[in-house]
Parts: structure tokens; sequence; C-alpha cells
């Protein structure tokens, strides 16, 4: 059997131990990878393993040598001594663990291959739209390396050494909330998981999702935002109401006082490693961008503002699925990542029919799926909005939803003009104290890609 170079001969034998020896989980994944992922010389012995393999036993010698022979495919050269190998001198299992994977990212980096020089050739067609064959090309090739990384089953041993694993690490104080009471509740902001802050209109959510973002870049987390509801001119001036408490109605209506006063916290503002589209786009293409960003490490936390706003990858389903649909990809995005998304998210009318307006995770808007989806719900809350006689600076944090712990109900701090939620004891916690930290310098973005 004259195995190819390419992939070593080595790999082949060894992923050939798995499929007709190994242990029933090995068998499965190397049985898993599609035919084209070997080489055309293991034909005869995966034949004879489809045919003779079982859920619960190997392929014995014998049986293989008799499939083999009976089919009059000779057994002596370098087929048998590759079949004698498999028997005799069989790999380690990490080993044969470490060839399946490999014969998959072979597979897989051939197709992308492909792909881009399939594209590279569709580009030179001049009646085809250039960002259209940019945005087939990527998704392709996005979607090639997302179906490559399948992950097999764990043992209950294996799960329990992961778990020994992730207690002894370190938190991740980087990505912890901005509001200490908050972050008693959740913790930090989880690796593969969905962060829901949702609101009314007017009541702060963008504010809130802001801030949170802002405390994690201003600690050199890279912070990818997606902004659907205001241009990111606009966006700018809330995030200097944030980094400076500045009174953004001045700053966007030009007051000339204001100007001054925002030179230093703009430079201050340039430092932090945030990159902002503010286009209308689908979800599967913030995917494709948050995928290129973090290969390039520029992307360890993805806000989106705000869910309801994304265009409709399919116009033709009804809104409710359209919606279950984003929630799923963000939260398969989180996985794949395995940084924490945070979708800012509307919130129907019935909270304002409530005395005091407080909200309720039934009043997520437009689907249940955002609810199930998300490890933490979290609906900032103003009462003066409902009612004339509270104090306008008055806020709450409810953590209605906390997959991983309490949930509950923490007081913060208002501060209107510049559009920005605070801790109680902001004096000794504020923002601004936070964001005078020392940061690395932002890595230069990536080209836009839609």
């Amino acid at each position: 059997m004259a195995l190819d170079n390419y992939p070593p001969p080595e790999t082949v034998r060894a992923a050939l131990a798995a499929l007709l020896t190994g242990k029933p989980d090995q068998r499965a994944a190397a049985a898993s990878l599609p035919r084209d992922a070997w080489p055309p010389q293991a034909g005869p012995i995966l034949d004879a393993a489809t045919a003779l393999e079982s859920d619960r036993h190997p392929v014995p010698h014998g049986a293989l040598r008799a499939w083999l022979r009976d089919r009059d495919i000779a057994l002596d050269g370098a087929l048998g001594d590759s079949i004698s190998h498999v028997y005799s001198e069989l790999p380690i299992s990490w080993v044969q663990d470490q060839a399946i994977r490999d014969l998959s990212d072979r597979r897989t980096r051939h197709g992308i291959a492909a792909v881009l020089t399939q594209g590279a050739t569709t580009a030179q067609l001049l009646d085809i739209p250039v960002a259209q064959t940019v945005q087939a090309t990527v998704q392709q090739a996005t979607s090639m390396v997302a179906g490559s990384e399948s992950h097999a089953s764990m043992t209950m041993p294996e799960v329990c050494t992961a778990v020994l694993e992730y207690v002894s690490q370190t938190a991740d104080r980087t990505k912890s909330p901005a509001i200490p009471g908050v972050a008693k509740l959740i913790g930090e902001y989880l690796p593969g998981e969905l962060y829901v802050i949702a609101a009314r209109p007017g009541m702060g959510k963008t504010a809130y999702a802001l801030g949170e973002c802002m405390h994690m870049a201003a600690r050199g987390v890279p912070v990818y935002i997606q902004s659907l509801e205001m241009p990111a001119p606009l966006l700018g001036a809330r995030m200097l109401g944030v980094i400076g408490g500045v009174d953004v109605s001045a700053i966007i209506q030009r007051d000339p006082r204001a100007m001054t006063r925002i030179e230093e916290h703009m430079v201050r503002l340039s430092e932090l490693p945030i990159r902002v589209w503010d286009d209308s786009v689908t979800v599967e293409l913030v995917c494709q961008r948050a995928r290129i960003m973090h290969a390039r490490g520029q992307c360890g936390v993805i806000m989106i503002d705000y869910l309801q706003l994304m265009r409709a990858t399919d116009p033709g389903v009804i809104r409710e699925q359209q919606i279950a649909h984003m929630s799923r990809e963000l939260k398969g995005l989180a996985k794949d990542l395995s940084v924490p998304v945070i979708a800012v998210c509307q919130l129907n009318r019935a909270s304002e029919a409530r005395k005091g307006g407080e909200p309720m995770l039934s009043d997520l808007r437009e689907s249940g799926q955002i609810e199930q989806d998300a490890c933490s719900i979290l609906f900032p809350h103003r009462p003066g909005m409902y009612d004339p006689l509270a104090r306008k600076s008055r806020a709450f944090a409810i953590i209605a939803k906390n997959r991983y712990g309490d949930t509950g109900k923490v007081e913060i701090v208002w501060d209107g003009p510049a559009t920005r939620f605070l801790p109680v004891d902001h004096a000794v916690h504020a923002p601004d104290e936070v964001l005078t930290a020392r940061r690395p310098p932002m890595p230069p973005p990536p080209p836009d890609y839609d």
C-alpha cells in the first residue's frame, strides 16, 4: 500500500489503527471522516472497516484479511505491511486521536484552498460585484472551518478533569462587570456565553452595554461593537460621556464649551482597543467579521446593539423565527470563539402597563429563544421613567436570569447628562478611575469585509 507522503504514512496508519482497533469513540471519529480526507490508497481498508466494524467491537485481524482476500485484494507488499503495522505496533490512544484530527485538518485546508482559488477566478468576472464575491468566499471558508471543529464526546473522568482544570485557573478579572454589585452575582463575563441587556427605548440599555465593554477594553480586552441603532460618530459621543462624564447632548449640539472639555478624553478614548461597525448587516456577516478579527487577536468580546435591528437572512421567514435564528447564531459564535457576546435587546410594551414599569423575562420582544440561549439577562431600570416623584438618578440593574448564580436587583446611579450608569459608591468605583489604568496600544484594525 504505497501511501502518499501527504499526509505522512504514519498519520494514515495511526488513523487506520483508530478506525479498526481503537476505542469506540475513536472508531466513530475516524469513521465520520469523509472519504476524501483519506488518501486513495487507503480505500480497501476503509471499505473493509465499513463492512466489518460493529458498535462494540474492533475489527478482528483475521476477518479483515479474509474480507480483502475474498475480493482478490493482494495482501503482499505495502498493503500487507500496513495491515501488519496496524495490528502489531498499535499507536497509543493520543497518537490515534491526533492522527484523526490531522487528517481532518488537512482535508479542511485543501477545501479552503479550493474555495479561495475559485474566489480568485470569480473576482475576475466583471458582471459579479466584488463585495458579493468576497462575502460568498469568506462564508464558504468559515463554514468549512466551523464544520471541521466538531468536538468528540467526553467520558466522565475527562469531564471531571476539565472541571478541575477550570477551577484551578485564576478568574479573568479583565472581563468582570463594571458594577461591583453585579459582579458579585454573575462573576466575570464567561467565554462561550451569551449575555443579554434588555430594556424599553430610552431606558439606557446601550449606555449600560457600552459601560461594560469600555470597562473591559480599559483592561486590554479587544472589543468588537456592531452598532445597528446609531452611526459611529454618535456612538463615539456616547463613549465620551462614559469615559469622561461629559454632557453628551452638548457634544451632539456642538457646544463650544463641551468641545474644549473633550480633548483629553478623546485621547484616552482613542487608546481603547475597540473596533466599531455601524452598517446594517445579517448575523452571518457579524460572525464572519468576528472570526476574522478573533484570528488576528482583535476580538475578546462582542457587543451587538441591538439584536432586533439586524437584517434577516431570509426575509420570507416569520419574525419570531428570524430572531430565534439570530440568537442561536450568536450563541454558537460565542462558543466557537470562546468569547462572551453581549446582545442588547428591545423589550415589548407589557412592562409599561405594570406599576413602576419593572420588566420581566416574558417582555423580551419577538422570541423566547433569546431567553433560552442567554447565560444571564440584565434589565437596566430607572423608576423615574414611570414615576414623576422618583429621583431621576435612581436606577437598578435587575438580573432576571443567571445560569451560574442567583438573580437579584442591584441599586445603581443614572448619570443622565453623560448617559452612563455608575455604582452607588461611585466616588470609589467610578469608571473615570477605572479607565485611567494602563492600556496596551490598539492593534491595527482589519479591513472592511463587506
